[in-house]
């Protein structure tokens, strides 16, 4: 079948649609401009602009000119109409003419009457008869009756499928269509592939916070709702951390967030943003009937985005994916927002003692968690192990060393108020590198005969790692945790005259997640004293980043409460 010609910034996956979705995306896609808002009360522009897109759709042969009169007239849809029209078949220009000529200048009286004479098996009668809904009931009310017509054109499931999947619909034509895809594809028959595969209602734009680039950070009130599809949850966030990617990407990015399509999500800056959180389930897609999860349960959300197709995939090692990223960062949304709709696999469910603040402590815990697992610390008998960095994920893994039965746990760390936090979360000794040694130290602490078994590398400064390699014992190990932002000197025979290990670790995984909800749950953990601030959503620049920022040492992790509202509307943009 013929194919529209499509713009430049449509993607390519528009071509291999039906003509008949080609032409609904198109329709959907144009809307009354500016200058015509005063010709609304006679809707005549909107009705006409309907019926020539709809008597479009209903030949292939239309479509070129569809794009094409459309685009180039967008302002006249009179114009676009009556183009339109000249390429009808025969028998449809004498209809309309006629009828159009019986009524004057009245297209909407035309219109009625060429219906009326139209067969009612006629596809021109549906698309008619939708559009006359169109101009005599609500909008949404139309759309209904439009997707009645139209699921019989998508029996196909996988039609529709790729149409969610594959295409970036709001890039294309922004949240009217997918709207209209949330009605259409909820309207299916019982029992169909797509049941309950969208709410049966029109979804309004919601809030979010979205990033742009280098300190760019706006609360924006138009961005789409996500779709929600089989064996996915929509959750409406609660809590949100702010951590040290977010505030690399907000003073030097983009680095991390993708400023072309990600090869996962597609998506690219601007992106909503959050990818601590926590929440409660507001919905579920179809196929979660026997997993556990229900509405109104409070959950922990796990961001890793992985394509599951790599080596790293294979191997089992998801985190560390080679087109991998994070919802909140890389896209698919992100916590700060009013909802977000995530695979059902990253929700994890909270104990009923642990508030959602403290669930959205879970991430930054997680990292922790996962370095500590990936050290032979289960096969210590007394382990005795060092911390290097006092900042988030330092203090997170010493809050898991605790957890994980650390005999000895010492924290180096040169800020005062850090020092603090690090003794209150578990710490038995602090110390300060610019006031004494720390090697000579740590081996006086450890017993002064046989120095720490474990080191764990937090701070990621260059100062750190030699001092990390040479704090352990022969044979002990070496965690890296920190990401470095350049390369640094660095001699193997720190690890080579103690055979030591050196490990590297990225992220979390799954399990991890669970075992610190579990140590939380049991009072294993009690990290309530990370959280310093509490701010509302449009906060997040000024006492949120700003404030991490320039009194790092006085924060462990401001969170963004969801639903503490807006402090002033002005501070809320469309984008």
């Amino acid at each position: 079948m013929q194919q529209a010609r499509i713009s430049p910034t449509m993607p390519t996956t528009f071509n291999t649609l039906p003509p008949e979705l080609q032409g609904l995306i198109v329709s959907e896609a144009l809307e009354v401009s500016p200058e015509q808002d005063s010709m609304r009360t006679s809707k005549l522009p909107l009705y006409e602009k309907n019926v020539a897109l709809k008597l479009a759709s209903v030949s292939s042969a239309f479509l070129d000119h569809v794009v094409v009169a459309c685009h180039s007239k967008r302002n006249n849809f009179l114009d676009t109409f009556l183009q339109l029209l000249e390429i009808c078949p025969r028998k449809q220009q004498d209809m309309v003419c006629k009828y159009s000529q019986q009524n004057g200048s009245d297209y909407l009286a035309s219109m009625h009457t060429l219906e009326k004479a139209l067969p009612r098996t006629s596809p021109l009668f549906k698309w008619l008869h939708c559009g006359h809904c169109d101009m005599v009931e609500s909008h949404e009310k139309a759309m209904v009756v439009w997707v009645a017509e139209m699921k019989l054109l998508c029996k196909e499931t996988s039609i529709v499928e790729d149409l969610v999947k594959r295409l970036d619909m709001t890039s294309i034509i922004g949240s009217g269509t997918v709207n209209y895809l949330f009605v259409l594809m909820a309207s299916v028959e019982s029992n169909h592939p797509l049941e309950n595969f969208y709410t049966c209602t029109v979804l309004p734009n919601m809030r979010a916070a979205r990033y742009y680039g280098k300190e760019d950070i706006r609360i924006v009130d138009d961005v789409p709702r996500p779709s929600l599809g089989a064996g996915q949850v929509r959750v409406e966030p609660a809590f949100v951390g702010i951590c040290g990617t977010d505030l690399h990407e907000f003073l030097g990015g983009p680095n991390f967030s993708p400023t072309s399509p990600h090869p996962v999500t597609k998506e690219q800056v601007p992106i909503t943003i959050g990818h601590e959180f926590s929440g409660t389930i507001k919905e579920l897609g179809s196929g979660l009937e026997n997993s556990g999860l229900k509405v109104g349960q409070k959950l922990a959300v796990q961001p890793t985005i992985y394509c599951g197709k790599c080596g790293a995939c294979s191997a089992g090692a998801e985190n560390a994916c080679l087109n991998g990223g994070f919802i909140g960062l890389s896209g698919w949304g992100g916590g700060i927002s009013e909802e977000v709709v995530v695979a059902a696999e990253a929700c994890l469910p909270l104990p009923d003692n642990v508030d959602l603040d403290i669930g959205a402590l879970v991430e930054p815990l997680a990292v922790g968690w996962h370095a500590v697992d990936a050290s032979p610390i289960a096969e210590l008998k007394e382990p005795k192990c060092v911390v290097f960095g006092g900042g988030p994920i330092g203090l997170a893994t010493i809050q898991c060393l605790r957890a994980r039965g650390a005999k000895l746990v010492i924290c180096v760390e040169v800020a005062k108020r850090r020092q603090e936090f690090a003794k209150d979360f578990g710490a038995d000794y602090v110390i300060d590198p610019t006031k004494e040694d720390v090697v000579s130290k740590a081996l006086e602490l450890a017993g002064g005969y046989i120095p720490p078994d474990l080191a764990f590398d937090c701070a990621g400064v260059p100062q750190s790692l030699e001092t990390a390699c040479k704090v352990v014992r022969s044979r002990g190990t070496v965690v890296n945790v920190a990401i470095w932002e350049k390369s640094i000197p660095f001699n193997p025979n720190w690890l080579v005259f103690r055979e030591a290990n050196y490990k590297g670790v990225l992220g979390y995984q799954k399990k991890d997640f669970q075992g610190v909800i579990d140590a939380i749950g049991a009072g294993k953990i009690k990290p309530a004293g990370m959280i310093t601030g509490k701010i509302q959503m449009d906060r997040i620049v000024n006492d949120g980043y700003w404030a991490l920022i320039k009194e790092k040492d006085k924060h462990v992790k401001i969170l963004v409460d969801l639903k503490a509202g807006i402090s002033d509307p002005a501070n809320i943009v469309s984008s």
